[in-house]
Order: C-alpha cells, then structure tokens, then sequence
C-alpha cells in the first residue's frame, strides 16, 4: 500500500474562488491521483465551508481555525504591502 502524504495548505483550497485557492487546489488533486492524502488547513472560522469535495479527494482533514482578518483591514494591509518592498521577506508572510 502506498504511504499517505500530508499536505498543509494556509488557506482551505475550497470553494475555489481565488487564484491562491484553485492553484492549491490544483496541486492537491494532482498528489490524490498518486497516493492517499492528509489534509491540514488554516480556516477562517467566521466563512461558512463545504467540505464535501474536500472529504472525497483527501483520506483525512483537519482544520485549524485562524481568522483572516486582515483582507478587511485595507490600511493596514496597504502599509504592510509598501513595507514588504523594502524588506527580503515575502509579502505573504
């Protein structure tokens, strides 16, 4: 039997709706096609989630509950994006 693999993912992969989303997505589907797969997955615990697909593809999900707040705070997203061009840290981070 092949060994699982464990995939962790910052943002749950689904509903695909961003660009982030479908292509974590994307490299997930593609790694089920060859083994079984253990989901781990930051979540935003105030989003509503459909893990239906999710649960058909991967052997086992857990979610950690992390609240993305900061795509609701426009300023300081913006500081934190013209202080990430002067720094060697990706953005994201």
């Amino acid at each position: 039997m092949t060994e699982p693999a464990l995939f962790v993912a910052a943002d749950t992969p689904w509903p695909p709706d961003g660009g982030g989303r479908i292509a974590t997505l994307r490299v997930l589907e593609a790694m089920v096609r060859e083994r079984p797969v253990d989901l781990v997955a930051l979540s935003d615990p105030h989003r509503a989630l459909d893990l239906t697909h999710l649960r058909s593809i991967c052997r086992r999900i857990e979610l950690v509950e992390h609240p993305f707040t900061f795509g609701s705070h426009r300023i300081r997203q913006i500081g934190v994006a013209i202080r990430s061009l002067a720094s060697a840290q990706p953005y994201r981070l």
